[in-house]
């Protein structure tokens, strides 16, 4: 449902102004503080977005440099992997010092098998 305040238009001291009854108030005010929680999650969604991009652009980056050089193809994916878990691990590391930060994927997925 969408809501309309009706503003009574008045004069004060010369000046146009608008006026609200109490509630009318209250629920823009409601609104205003709902619509900047809202923007404090967006720009911590954004913070993370670029983590997650620069952490993908090391990995991307590692698959090149440890593609090459080794002398077995098995050798080559266990060197991958070590470098692909340490920029995690480093990442997590570096998500969970920034205060008032916490990792909202709880870690699941990134822990090598047993």
């Amino acid at each position: 449902m969408s809501w309309h305040p009706q503003p009574r238009r008045i004069l004060l001291d010369g000046t146009d102004a608008v006026a609200l009854t109490t509630d009318d108030y209250d629920r823009l005010d409601a609104i205003r503080r709902q619509a900047g929680a809202q923007a404090s999650r967006i720009h911590a969604l954004r913070e993370q977005l670029a983590a997650a991009t620069a952490l993908l652009g090391a990995i991307r980056q590692a698959a090149v440099q440890t593609a090459c050089g080794h002398h077995t193809e098995e050798h080559a994916a266990l060197c991958f992997r070590e470098t692909v878990l340490a920029l995690l691990e480093s990442s997590a590391g570096a998500s969970s010092s920034r205060p008032g930060r916490t990792d909202s994927s709880g870690g699941a997925g990134l822990e090598p098998p047993a």
